[in-house]
């Protein structure tokens, strides 16, 4: 990964939060990962609309640090995405974007995401433009409040690695009953044959039995 990283012409938008500074200033902090998040995001939408990228899939990649500490980093993520986690007095439309979080292990990644400030703890979030998958497409889908937080607790569930995953494994249900659907209504129309009756199922028995001794 480093070495793509290093050959590839990307912008790097980074954030490190100091933990003990934050937690003197403020007396209910929010969590450190989730100020990050929300910072490299607004400022990744920023970049984002210079470049005219509307409507672009956007994936960012998380180190993951655990199922508890994902589902709810991944939560927030999706409230911000939803434009349900606004700070301070700005209030950027993130749905200008489609967000999809990727979780990667921390030995996927060599390089450090944390990072250390004046000898403290900090937390550090790393986001990079992506360009479109290649043999991918992107489908903009307009769904209500209740639909994307159905599809937000089915991603995070049944283990789907993002939203697009779950679609995808939808629609290819769907594929799989309608050839099934398709092949009943063909057999419906076919011409009648004979009846499947006891000599047929003791034919095809037979012609079983001779298969396997032959």
């Amino acid at each position: 990964m480093n070495a793509i990283v290093a050959d590839s012409e990307i912008d790097v938008i980074a954030a490190v939060i100091d933990k003990v500074r934050l937690a003197q200033k403020y007396a209910n902090p929010w969590s450190p990962y989730e100020i990050a998040l929300h910072f490299c995001m607004e400022t990744l939408l920023s970049r984002m609309r210079q470049l005219d990228q509307g409507g672009r899939l956007v994936h960012v990649i998380f180190e993951s640090r655990g199922r508890r500490e994902d589902a709810e980093l991944e939560l927030h993520f999706r409230r911000i995405a939803a434009n349900q986690a606004h700070w301070g007095y700005k209030q950027p439309d993130f749905r200008f974007l489609e967000w999809e979080p990727v979780f990667i292990d921390k030995r996927s990644n060599a390089s450090t995401i944390r990072a250390t400030h004046g000898g403290q703890p900090a937390s550090c979030q790393k986001f990079a433009i992506p360009g479109t998958a290649r043999g991918m497409s992107t489908m903009n889908i307009s769904l209500p409040d209740a639909l994307r937080s159905f599809v937000d607790e089915q991603v995070i569930g049944r283990g789907y690695g993002t939203s697009s995953e779950y679609v995808r494994d939808l629609i290819r249900n769907d594929q799989a009953r309608q050839r099934v659907r398709g092949l009943l209504l063909e057999g419906a129309a076919s011409a009648a044959t004979a009846p499947a009756d006891r000599s047929y199922f003791d034919g095809l028995r037979e012609r079983v039995r001779n298969r396997r001794s032959g």
